[in-house]
């Protein structure tokens, strides 16, 4: 039996199948050799430095317009030839996958409450959705600093996730008291109502015999806050804009193929001073009184379940904590959620032999 360690990618396998080698794990023998030379020089130690090249055992084609990438799919091949015979020792086996969506994007949709929020703990958001599609890049892995077998597959720049997130606050608790910025700045980011962005995964590293992948990411989003001038009964609203940017890293951990454990330490930081020009948010010294950065540590823990085992759809439990990283400050708000997430477009492959 050979096997590969670093993943082959569909996308470059015309370019870099041919580089890419099976490496000897063990044989399967039915019988005990007679002859003694023989059974000496065919060893599972003598053959530990046999190699196979990927391209000698599988080949691949595709037509115009159906180049997709199956981000981490695996396709076993059947044992019949076109024949139907259980082997493919004498003539060899052509497979067509077909696709009916696009796989290059898988958008995910989540809708979820915060239990703080219900239980007038805190003022995040009653009810949320948000929504993410993932567009692959470049998902060619490479060998981790050059280790042939035991330290896994790199992958740099795999991918890039346009998202949005919408968050329903209690209408007496939505609005930003500007009065009270210079005391509860981070009034500002708790109270965002609609963030839209993108987050781009810079390098994932994992290991084919491992449930643990890390990933390092950037992110960088647009977000919207509500400020009230007027009354509760004739409001005068005002939205207060903000862009936000910086990094994190990502670890995932899976537990057979139904659990799983998500981690993710962002630091970013919101600027509100470059994107707000109106009037009222400004003082009497036609200064704005919003803060021109605030830094944000951000730590997020997540558990999700697919029922059934079906990759498409999960219930998941969130804590996510956000701290303001500010010298002079040491303010913080928690979220609890609680959902339910579903793929739309997510690989469904069928396999079709020729």
């Amino acid at each position: 039996m050979f096997t590969n360690q670093v993943g082959l990618s569909i996308l470059f396998y015309s370019q870099y199948g041919s580089r890419r080698f099976m490496y000897y794990l063990y044989s399967i023998r039915k019988e005990d050799f007679t002859n003694e030379n023989l059974a000496n020089r065919y060893t599972d130690e003598a053959m530990a430095g046999l190699l196979i090249k990927v391209t000698d055992v599988m080949g691949y084609s595709y037509k115009i317009g159906n180049h997709y990438i199956p981000q981490d799919l695996a396709i076993e091949l059947p044992q019949d030839d076109v024949e139907g015979k259980k082997t493919n020792g004498k003539s060899g086996a052509t497979y067509q996958i077909k696709q009916d969506t696009y796989l290059e994007k898988i958008v995910e949709l989540r809708a979820y409450t915060d239990f703080l929020a219900l239980f007038g703990q805190s003022q995040n958001g009653l009810a949320q959705i948000e929504g993410r599609a993932k567009f692959y890049l470049f998902p060619y892995p490479f060998r981790f600093f050059g280790s042939k077998r035991v330290m896994g597959q790199l992958e740099v720049v795999p991918s890039i996730s346009p998202f949005v997130n919408y968050s329903k606050f209690d209408d007496k608790s939505k609005y930003v008291n500007l009065n009270t910025i210079a005391d509860y700045r981070f009034e500002l980011v708790e109270k965002r109502f609609l963030t839209m962005g993108l987050h781009l995964e810079a390098f994932k590293w994992q290991h084919k015999n491992s449930p643990v992948s890390i990933s390092l990411y950037g992110i960088v989003d647009y977000n919207l806050t509500q400020t009230n001038f007027g009354t509760e009964e004739q409001p005068d609203e005002v939205t207060i804009k903000a862009l936000k940017y910086g990094g994190g890293i990502h670890l995932n951990v899976k537990r057979f193929n139904n659990f799983g454990f998500n981690y993710k330490f962002e630091y970013s930081g919101f600027n509100y001073l470059d994107f707000n020009g109106e009037a009222k948010l400004e003082d009497e010294n036609k200064k704005t009184k919003l803060p021109s950065w605030i830094p944000v540590a951000k730590h997020e823990a997540e558990i999700f379940y697919h029922p059934n085992g079906n990759p498409n759809q999960a219930i998941f439990t969130r804590l996510i904590t956000y701290n303001d990283a500010g010298k002079s400050n040491n303010q913080a708000f928690y979220q609890f959620q609680f959902g339910y997430k579903f793929s739309i477009g997510s690989r469904t492959v069928k396999q079709v032999s020729e």
